[in-house]
């Protein structure tokens, strides 16, 4: 029952409801009076049907005239009353503003007006909820990249290899922007050319495996000229070298970074991606520069470094390996021909009278002395041969694979070269001479320390027997 009431209440009905009932109610008592007085008073004549059915329709159309006038001025407040409930809804484009000239009108407009005023508020909010998530975008990418950034810097303070630093470097810019394609390009030692050394999702055969020269082609001319180049949206037309470079690389973008050390271009870092509309900003271009830098940083420590190791190997002034890397060597190649049944010699050579014949000479003489015999040695041993410093005036060679008699021929040639050489004269006159002690495993030593011990013991006998001369072995019964 409660429902019932409840549907039939006027509370939860429109305006236009509301108007119409309150019409009927109030023009019910006026109609009625209306017809009384008609019929008794001013037209008492009219008893007829018709009659009355004329007066009281007259009186209908005046109510409905005054219905229509009502519902003019009601209806618009209905309207304007449902666009408010829209904009609520947040439908703030289906304002439509009355013009007519009165506080309907008024009302009409001013709420056409908050409206738009709502619109540009809510397009102002859109506009800066964009470039709020652009900022966002922009600020993870910074983080990101100073996170690459730190972790490359601490792979290359760690002593991380070169390679894997330049691979690491790659992934980590293409990590910065979404569908980046990136390849480092440097100098080659062995060939003297550019080569893709690292990359990130780069496909290109003839790419990754070509070897540029310098100033040849476009990669080549960057390097050669120290600069890059930028190609995305801002460009309209790239020169036909970087387009066709772009086709091969399978970008759509590009920028071409050069990586300078000491000055000089040692190579390119490349950043490339196929987004539509894309542009690559300064500070797009300022992280790629850092990153760039880290590569140099990388290739120098790794220079240093490499040099840091010859100088703990390598004798300074003749550029053979010292005492200690061939000993180390030697323990190393007497295991290997163990194991493997091969042979392996070593030969220790002594300037004759260096103290007596050749100091003399001044320091500058006897420097070059050893540097010319050290040159000598380097021109006479294969690759797999080792030459060394072993003292002040003396040098030694490890020979694997060579058993005493081709390690004895080697060591004759290297001594006539040397007497022929007259190092420190002409006719005879300050010529230098060599003298050498040779020994071979396992017959002189089952260790390297032990072949090393026999082989200068052969050497003094050499020495105390005459000098220039290569010797094998001490004749049997002779005191060492």
């Amino acid at each position: 029952m409660g429902e019932l009431f409840k549907s039939l209440a006027l509370v939860p009905r429109g305006v236009r409801y509301k108007l119409l009932v309150a019409f009927c109610l109030m023009s019910l008592i006026p109609l009625l009076i209306c017809v009384y007085l008609t019929t008794n008073y001013i037209f008492p004549h009219l008893q007829s049907l018709s009659q009355v059915s004329l007066v009281i329709l007259v009186t209908i159309g005046v109510a409905l005239l005054g219905l229509k006038l009502a519902k003019e001025i009601v209806d618009p407040i209905a309207r304007i009353a449902l666009q408010a409930r829209g904009i609520v809804n947040g439908q703030v484009h289906q304002v439509t503003v009355d013009e007519r000239q009165d506080e309907i009108g008024d009302l009409s407009r001013s709420l056409d007006e908050m409206t738009r005023r709502i619109r540009e508020n809510m397009e102002e909010l859109k506009d800066y909820g964009e470039k709020t998530k652009e900022i966002n975008l922009e600020v993870n990418k910074k983080v990101m990249a100073l996170s690459n950034l730190l972790q490359v810097g601490n792979l290359i303070s760690n002593g991380g290899k070169l390679q894997e630093v330049l691979q690491h470097v790659v992934e980590k810019v293409s990590q910065i922007q979404e569908g980046t394609k990136t390849f480092l390009l440097l100098f080659e030692d062995s060939s003297k050319k550019l080569a893709v050394r690292a990359s990130y999702d780069v496909h290109s055969e003839e790419l990754l495996n070509g070897r540029f020269e310098l100033g040849d082609g476009i990669l080549g001319s960057c390097v050669l000229e120290r600069r890059g180049f930028t190609a995305d949206n801002k460009q309209s037309s790239p020169r036909k070298e970087i387009t066709e470079l772009m086709q091969q690389w399978g970008v759509t973008n590009a920028t071409v970074i050069p990586i300078i050390l000491r000055s000089a271009a040692i190579g390119l870092l490349a950043i490339g991606n196929r987004q539509p509309n894309f542009q690559f900003n300064e500070g797009d271009q300022e992280i790629y520069r850092i990153f760039a830098r880290q590569v140099s940083i990388a290739i120098e420590n790794d220079r240093l470094t490499k040099k840091t190791e010859e100088l703990e190997i390598k004798d300074e002034l003749t550029d053979l390996f010292n005492k200690g890397f061939i000993e180390q060597r030697l323990e190393e190649e007497i295991k290997r021909a163990a194991y493997a049944q091969r042979p392996c010699a070593f030969v220790l050579f002594d300037v004759d009278g260096f103290k007596e014949a050749v100091l003399p000479q001044g320091v500058l003489a006897a420097e070059g002395v050893l540097k010319k015999i050290a040159r000598i040695l380097s021109q006479e041993i294969t690759e797999i041969d080792k030459a060394a410093r072993y003292g002040d005036d003396a040098f030694a060679l490890l020979l694997p694979e060579k058993n005493k008699k081709e390690a004895m021929a080697l060591a004759e040639r290297i001594r006539k070269r040397i007497e022929e050489s007259r190092l420190l004269g002409t006719e005879g006159k300050n010529g230098v001479t060599i003298s050498a002690g040779v020994s071979e495993n396992p017959l002189d030593g089952a260790t390297g320390r032990e072949l090393a011990k026999k082989a200068e013991e052969i050497l003094q006998y050499a020495k105390d027997h005459g000098k220039n001369q290569v010797i094998g072995m001490i004749p049997a019964g002779t005191r060492t």
